[in-house]
Parts: structure tokens; C-alpha cells; sequence
């Protein structure tokens, strides 16, 4: 169902009404964390300095702050971070399994493959062993994106067509967000896509019922996405657009020109040159992560 102009306004304002009430309260930390990336890093710092250094309400926290980054695509203070907890033998094993995808992550986007199948082979052993860290069908989604991280499409997919078979209807907004997110993904790398359009569609849908600004970015990004992989260009600029709005207010610059890239090349397929000049005129590439620079020079060899 398509996300309206209206809809999308009535739940910004009803994110600003909350986050009014909850700035009269206690700051809920693992609500905000889980809501908007931005914010998130913005309170963290002061509750970690309430807690016990290696306790696990601390690690909990740090858990957020490296999302968090890697959420906002600021990959040199995840870097920093990530140092500065990497060593530390205190570490439970849910918070080293999260250390290992976050790490294997970064050197993706940094172009170390072969270090980030490392991580990512660590990280699929742990959370294989057995390891109650986290809720059942959550732990089935971990390891279904890495399966992703590392090429195991086939693997993946029928993990998580599993893990909705038996956890969709009775599973929270949360767990079905990531569930389809990543059915998403896992439908557009073997080029269904039909099926990614209806996991978007869906993954779109539960980031709605959740009031999440900043997956509400994610999910009409990835939804725009499935549309021009189908050629069809307009609905595919309608969700940019609306994706980069969403992704502006949730401070996720990062997302946002994203969006803006791929605004200016659906554009250009659709034979809008001046449009496409215009979205690219407005692209900041600092936000962009390394592996869409290759799409920035092209288009700026095309428009330019």
C-alpha cells in the first residue's frame, strides 16, 4: 500500500508529539536507539557514562552506538569505535557476535572482502553454536543477512522463507521489519524481482505500524528500488522522492543521498535530462558509502 504525503506527515507529527512527552520524562534510552539512529547518538554518550564499564546494560549501549553509526554510514567514528571495545576480553557473546558483523561490514564497504568473510564466518559460528542471545526468530534473521554478506543467496533464502513460516503471524513488528528487509534483499541478489517488490512492500508496511522515521527512509528506499528494477520509473521517483524526505527528517543523510543518487540516474533512464541534472546537482557525495561511487562518476561523466 502506497505511503501518502498526509500519511507520511501525520507520523512525523506524531514522532514530534513523542518525543515532546518523553523530553518532559527520563530519556528511554532502548526506545530511542531503536527509533532514530541520530538521536540515539546523541543520548548515548551521557548513559554510558552512568554505567559500569564492561557490565552488560554498558554493552547494551555500545551495542546501539555502533548500530547507530553504521546506520548513519559514519564510518570513521565506527571505526574508532569498534578499535577502541576490540581488544577488551570482557566481552559477552552477544556483543562479540554484533562486533564481528559490524566489523565485517565496514571492510565490505571499504572493499576488503577477503577480511570480511573472516568476520562474517566468525560471527555465523557463534551464533551457530547454540547461543540463546537472542530471541528465536531474530537469531534465524542474523544469520540469514550474513548468509547475504556472503554470498549464500540460496542459503539464506530458505532460512528465512523458514523463519516466516514459522514466526510471521506471531511475530513483533520488529522481527517482521527485519525479516522482510532482508527477504528483500535476498529476492533482488537472485533477480526476483517480483518477489522483492511484494518483500518491500511489506518490510514498508511494518516500518509504518512501528512510527520508525528512520526505516520509514529505509524501507520507501528499498521499495523505490524494487520499482526500477521493474522499469517502472515513475512509481520508483515517487518513492525516492518520499525517501529522501523521510530519510532528511530522521537525519539520515547517508539514506537521504542515496535517494538523491538514484533520483538523478532513474531520471536519466526516463529521458529527464534537466531533472536529472538537478537531483545531481544537489548530491553531497561525503554521504554516499564507497561501493556508489562508481555510479556518482558515471552519471557525472553522463551529465556533465
Amino acid at each position: 500500500m502506497r505511503l501518502t504525503q498526509l500519511t507520511f506527515f501525520l507520523l512525523v507529527v506524531a514522532h514530534l508529539a513523542t518525543l515532546s512527552v518523553a523530553a518532559k520524562a527520563d530519556v528511554d534510552i532502548h526506545a530511542l536507539c531503536l527509533t532514530s539512529p541520530k538521536r540515539c547518538l546523541e543520548q548515548v554518550p551521557a548513559q554510558l557514562a552512568k554505567e559500569k564499564e564492561g557490565s552488560r546494560s554498558w554493552y547494551r549501549l555500545k551495542i546501539y552506538e555502533l548500530d547507530s553509526l553504521l546506520h548513519l554510514l559514519q564510518l570513521d567514528r565506527l571505526k574508532e569505535a569498534l578499535q577502541s571495545v576490540a581488544q577488551r576480553t570482557d566481552q559477552p557473546d552477544a556483543f562479540r557476535i554484533r562486533l564481528y558483523t559490524h566489523q565485517a561490514k565496514l571492510l565490505t564497504l571499504e572493499g576488503k572482502q577477503e577480511e570480511a568473510a573472516d568476520y562474517l564466518s566468525k560471527a555465523i559460528v557463534l551464533l551457530d553454536q547454540g547461543h540463546q542471545l537472542f530471541p528465536a526468530p531474530l537469531l534465524q534473521v542474523h544469520i540469514a543477512n550474513l548468509q547475504l554478506y556472503q554470498g549464500q543467496y540460496a542459503e539464506a533464502l530458505q532460512r528465512l522463507l523458514a523463519a516466516e513460516d514459522k514466526f510471521s503471524k506471531g511475530g513483533s513488528a520488529l522481527f517482521n521489519l527485519e525479516l522482510y528487509t532482508n527477504l528483500g534483499h535476498a529476492a533482488s541478489y537472485i533477480e526476483d524481482y517480483k518477489g522483492q517488490l511484494k518483500y518491500r512492500q511489506q518490510a514498508l508496511r511494518w516500518a509504518t505500524l512501528l512510527e520508525n522515521q528512520h526505516q520509514l527512509g529505509i524501507g520507501l528506499y528499498n521499495l523505490a528500488r524494487a520499482h526500477q528494477a521493474l522499469v517502472q520509473y515513475q512509481p520508483a521517483l515517487d518513492y525516492f522522492e518520499e525517501a529522501y524526505q523521510a530519510s532528511l527528517g530522521a537525519g539520515d543523510k547517508a539514506t537521504a543521498h542515496q535517494a538523491l543518487l538514484r533520483l538523478a540516474q532513474v531520471s536519466l533512464d526516463n529521458g529527464q535530462y534537466s531533472q536529472a541534472k538537478h537531483f545531481f546537482s544537489r548530491l553531497e557525495s561525503e554521504y554516499l558509502p564507497p561501493p556508489m561511487h562508481k555510479l556518482e562518476q558515471q552519471l557525472n561523466d553522463l551529465l556533465n
